[in-house]
Formats: C-alpha cells, sequence, structure tokens
C-alpha cells in the first residue's frame, strides 16, 4: 500500500490518502463506508472457492461497496510463475466480467500487462511471492487505473 500511495503523491499530490483495510480471505465485516472514500480498490487473489461461487461472491461484495465509493477498482491476479495458469485465466476472466457489468467499476488487468518473458517475470517474484518490483509494477497499474478519466 506505500507504494501506491507513493505513485498516487507523486502523481496526483494531495489528492489521495491510502488507507489499507486489508482482510486475508473474506470481505465480510469490512468497515469502509465511515472513510468517504473516492475509491475503493480491492485485489482479489485466487482461492479454493469454485469459479461459479466466486462469481457471486464478487457480485455481492460490489453490491455491498456501492455506496461507501463512487469508484471501485477490481485488481485481479498475476499470472503465477508455477501452478495453474488457466486457473489464473478463469478467475481474471470473472473479475473483468464483473468490472464491466457495474458502472463505477474499473478492471486492472495484471494478465494483460504482465511480462511474457521468463526472465521479466523472475524479476517480479521471489519463491512465487511479489518482490518489490512486483508490488511496484502492479501499484504503478493501479495508480494509473485510478487517475484514468
Amino acid at each position: 500500500m506505500t507504494v501506491l500511495a507513493d505513485c498516487l503523491e507523486e502523481r496526483a499530490p494531495g489528492q489521495f490518502s491510502v488507507v489499507d483495510r486489508t482482510i486475508a480471505s473474506n470481505h465480510k465485516g469490512v468497515a469502509v463506508a465511515e472513510l468517504g472514500a473516492a475509491a475503493i480498490v480491492v485485489a482479489l487473489g485466487p482461492d479454493d472457492t469454485p469459479i461459479g461461487a466466486f462469481r457471486r461472491e464478487l457480485g455481492r461484495l460490489i453490491r455491498s461497496l456501492r455506496d461507501a465509493a463512487p469508484q471501485i477498482v477490481l485488481v485481479g491476479i498475476a499470472p503465477p510463475s508455477t501452478g495453474d495458469a488457466a486457473r489464473a485465466a478463469a478467475w481474471n476472466a470473472a473479475v473483468a466480467s464483473a468490472a464491466q457489468a457495474e458502472p463505477g467499476v474499473r478492471h486492472v488487468d495484471l494478465l494483460a500487462d504482465w511480462p511474457v518473458e521468463e526472465a521479466a517475470r523472475a524479476a517480479l517474484t521471489t519463491d512465487g511471492i511479489l518482490s518489490d518490483q512486483g508490488h511496484a509494477r502492479i501499484a504503478a497499474a493501479v495508480c494509473d487505473t485510478l487517475l484514468r478519466k
């Protein structure tokens, strides 16, 4: 979150304040309405939830956040360095579909923006965990989306 805050401050000084309301795996109980946010950024990672159930949960999440901010940004996942690339693609497709279906919801498509070359990908993760460069790349993509008119 610090990287995102730094990017926003550099490109739009004084216009954004970043508050991290991270919770591990469940959006229930996230209190954001009292913040009076201009935007809510939701980073979504894959879990064992079947895609159909994920789509329904994502729809409920968007509806629950609708009154909390005029703009919602859904961040998909980056392609895995190892593991099930097809599952990551399906997960991101569900995120993109949900964003397209709702006014005021944007999607940060990390699959489209992530490097395809192995050497470039390797710099963005270490043992499957995002590196500082990986975090910076995602923060820049979110920053671009928030500042795009």
